[in-house]
C-alpha cells in the first residue's frame, strides 16, 4: 500500500488521492477495498547528458545544467538517413594533418581505402567510397605539431558510415594524446550504432552520422597533438564500411597576437607594444579566458 491513507472518515472513493507527501513516489490513489496503491515512481531521466537529473519531495524532477568548465562532457549523438549526410571539406585532417598510420586492414572489400576517410565526399551511391574494415582496424592521425606546438582544441568530431543494411553498424573508440604526452592515449568517446535498416529506395544504401560534441563550453578535448580511431571488436557480418572522419577545432594559443602591421599605423603598434611592456599586459589562454 501506500503511505497514504483511504480510512479517514471512512473509506474513500476510489481514485481519491491518498498521497504520502512524497512527489517522488508518484501518484496514489485509494482503490475500491479502501486500500491505497503506491503510485509510479518518477523517472527523472531526461536522456539529456548535460544536466544532472534529480528528484526532490516537494518539487519532483529537475534537469540542472552542467558546467563544462572544470570537466569536458563529451555528448555522442547518432543519426540514420537513406541519404547522403554532408561532410567538411577544410576539417583539421584535411588541413593541419601531418601524418597517419594504419593498424589493420582498410578495404577489407576493395571499395576503398583509409585515404577516403579524409577525401571530403560523400556520395548518395551504396558502397563506393567507403572503407571496409575487419574487426579492430585502427587509423592515427598525427596533427601538424610543428607549425602549432600548442596543438589543437578540438570542438566536435563527426564519423560517418555507408554500406547496405549488412554492414553499416559502426563500433569506435576515439582516442586522444596531448603535446605534454604525444605518446600516451586517452579515451575520449565510444560507441556502438547499428542504424534502424534506413536504406535508400534506389541504391540499398544506409547512411550514418555519429557526432561527438562538448555540453555547455567549447571543447571535447584541448591541447591535442593526435587522435586514434579504433573500430573494436567484431564489425558487423565481418566488416563495416567508413565514409569519413570530420575533426573540426582550431589550433590551441595562449592568447591574441597584435594585429598584421600591415593593418595599422606605427604610432598605433608603438603603442601597443609599449603598453604590453609597460602594463605587463599577459596572454591568456582560451581555457582561462573562458
Amino acid at each position: 500500500d501506500g503511505a497514504g491513507s483511504c480510512a479517514d472518515n471512512g473509506f474513500q472513493n476510489a481514485g481519491t488521492s491518498c498521497s504520502d507527501g512524497n512527489a517522488c513516489s508518484g501518484t496514489e490513489v485509494c482503490d475500491a477495498s479502501g486500500s491505497c496503491l503506491a503510485g509510479e515512481p518518477l523517472d527523472c531521466d531526461d536522456n539529456n547528458a548535460c544536466t544532472a537529473d534529480a528528484c526532490d519531495e516537494v518539487t519532483g524532477c529537475s534537469h540542472t545544467p552542467i558546467s563544462n568548465s572544470q570537466t569536458l562532457i563529451r555528448v555522442v549523438s547518432t543519426y540514420s538517413s537513406t541519404n547522403a549526410f554532408g561532410v567538411s571539406g577544410s576539417d583539421l585532417l584535411q588541413t593541419d594533418l601531418a601524418s597517419y598510420s594504419v593498424n589493420g586492414t582498410f578495404g577489407a572489400y576493395s571499395s576503398g581505402d583509409e585515404t577516403v576517410l579524409v577525401d571530403g565526399l560523400n556520395p548518395n551511391t551504396l558502397q563506393d567510397f567507403a572503407a571496409t574494415t575487419l574487426a579492430n582496424g585502427q587509423v592515427r592521425y598525427e596533427l601538424d605539431i610543428a607549425s602549432n606546438p600548442l596543438g589543437y582544441n578540438i570542438t566536435s568530431i563527426d564519423v560517418f558510415g555507408e554500406w547496405d543494411d549488412g554492414r553499416d553498424r559502426q563500433n569506435v573508440t576515439v582516442q586522444y594524446s596531448t603535446i605534454s604526452s604525444p605518446g600516451t592515449f586517452l579515451n575520449l568517446a565510444g560507441w556502438e550504432f547499428d542504424p534502424a535498416n534506413d536504406t535508400a529506395p534506389s541504391t540499398g544504401a544506409s547512411f550514418s552520422r555519429v557526432n561527438v560534441s562538448p555540453c555547455g563550453g567549447s571543447f571535447i578535448a584541448t591541447d591535442v597533438a593526435a587522435l586514434r580511431f579504433i573500430m573494436f571488436g567484431d564489425q558487423e557480418n565481418g566488416a563495416a564500411g567508413y565514409r569519413e572522419i570530420d575533426v573540426l577545432g582550431a589550433p590551441s594559443f595562449d592568447g591574441v597576437d597584435v594585429p598584421a602591421v600591415s593593418r595599422l599605423g606605427d604610432g598605433i603598434l608603438v603603442a601597443l607594444l609599449f603598453g604590453t611592456a609597460l602594463f605587463g599586459f599577459r596572454r591568456l589562454h582560451p581555457r582561462q579566458a573562458l
